[in-house]
């Protein structure tokens, strides 16, 4: 059983050093363990760090490693949780359920003049809210009904505890999960089977989560799993901010800030704006709340070109966008539009570019059972010289279908066998009238 460890640092660079302490370099290929990989799972919040962490090690000298240790924080759910777990809602199915649960309702709190439907939205999202924190029908009831003052109150209550009581028998009848009790589910799943969850993690007993930030949405029940649990000896939150987590967690905490506030003690950046114990600092800092993310790139656009009329050196203006997409390219396109140029830093994920492309149309060939459409696509890309030629493929995959390279080898030497004999003249009348790719 693990004593948990929060770590916090300003600095990114620095946090994503320290997740990775003790793990480079790999230990050398033996005939115990021919293919070496990382001792520790890392789950990063997003695939920006991914990537920075594959950088990191290519700088250190590895040269990769084989396994899964390395996930984000919406691959959790698949690449720990249950194998059997139900599927979950889509939102249009969230919506359709949510909205005949409502016309149940009748003229009651949720219906009157503009119908139920305006409620839709709302509700769903405090459904949503309730199961992300594994929050039981009892449990509700019991909280809600304590809060009612006024008959309107009580009624809402009443009702409330009615539909979200609902929510779970249809969850129950149709076999299906509500999607946004991912993490409370993996919660469970890990003390219930932690067997289960020791061959999830492929034997290792070293868990360091980076970058998370907020505990709702059933944070706090999945960090009290896994502190909880004995197949595991390290767990490591590595946060920009320290984080308040339940203090029966007995968690020791870290900063790796300098005094000064930077790594290198001359202060960062995110200090020199904002600090507790210097308020005048934040006299240059300007919060301005927008309508719509539209509106948002579009009044920075006009901020900075202004800026920038104003004799400021463009060199001395940063644009920092909390998410690279589609925030990123939203705001170089508003910037452009007022005649500023721009420079953006756009991140392609490591799975996007042309040489993995290729190794996953590789891979996807075998992986889909060699079906025509992924032999096409094999025979297509341009960074794989197969000798493929898709008309041709296509010629033999409409025949019929083929499953397997046999049947494919099969196909290709009947098909030559063809065009030879058309060639040579010795194809019957029926085979000269129908097309044949050139036999070359």
């Amino acid at each position: 059983m693990p004593s948990p460890r929060l770590i916090s640092t300003l600095d990114p660079a620095r946090l994503l050093e320290r997740a990775v302490d003790g793990l480079f370099p790999l230990p050398p290929a033996s005939d115990a363990n021919p293919w070496p990989t990382l001792s520790a799972w890392v789950v990063l919040r997003q695939g920006g760090l991914r990537d920075d962490l594959h950088c990191l090690a290519a700088e250190r000298g590895v040269p990769g490693w084989f396994g899964a240790p390395v996930c984000l924080f919406n691959e959790l759910p698949a690449r720990w949780g249950r194998d059997d777990a139900p599927p979950p809602l889509s939102e249009p199915e969230r919506i359709a359920i949510v909205s005949g649960l409502l016309e149940q309702d009748g003229t009651g709190v949720f219906g009157g003049v503009s119908g139920s439907d305006a409620w839709v939205p709302a509700v769903d999202r405090f459904i949503g809210e309730l199961m992300s924190e594994g929050i039981t029908p009892q449990a509700f009831a019991t909280a809600v009904g304590a809060t009612g003052g006024d008959r309107f109150a009580r009624q809402r209550a009443e009702a409330l505890g009615t539909l979200y009581a609902e929510w779970h028998r249809v969850l129950a009848r149709a076999t299906r999960s509500d999607g946004r009790d991912a993490w409370v589910r993996l919660a469970q799943f890990i003390s219930e089977d932690p067997n289960g969850f020791v061959e999830r993690l492929g034997g290792r007993r070293d868990v360091r989560i980076v970058g998370l930030a907020d505990l709702r949405g059933g944070w706090r029940a999945l960090l009290t799993a896994l502190a909880s649990c004995e197949a595991i000896d390290r767990l490591e939150i590595l946060t920009a901010t320290p984080l308040a987590v339940d203090p029966a967690l007995g968690a020791s905490c870290e900063t790796l800030d300098a005094p000064g506030g930077g790594r290198d003690g001359a202060g960062s950046f995110a200090r020199a704006l904002f600090t507790d114990a210097d308020v005048p600092s934040l006299q240059g800092v300007r919060l301005i709340e927008a309508p719509d993310a539209a509106r948002e790139v579009e009044e920075i656009a006009v901020r900075v070109r202004a800026l920038l009329d104003a004799g400021t050196a463009p060199d001395r203006i940063a644009v920092v966008s909390r998410q690279a997409r589609p925030l990123v390219n939203e705001m170089t396109a508003a910037l452009e539009r007022v005649g500023v140029p721009v420079t953006a830093r756009r991140r392609t994920s490591l799975a996007h570019t042309g040489p993995a492309r290729a190794l996953r149309t590789l891979l996807a060939t075998a992986a889909e059972g060699w079906t025509r459409h992924a032999l096409v696509e094999l025979a297509e890309q341009p960074l794989l010289r197969t000798a493929l030629d898709a008309s041709v493929v296509n010629f033999v995959g409409y025949e019929r279908p083929r499953l397997t390279r046999a049947e494919w080898r099969q196909g290709f030497e009947e098909l030559l066998a063809r065009c030879e004999a058309r060639e040579n003249g010795e194809d019957d009348g029926d085979e000269h009238r129908q097309w044949l790719p050139a036999t070359s």
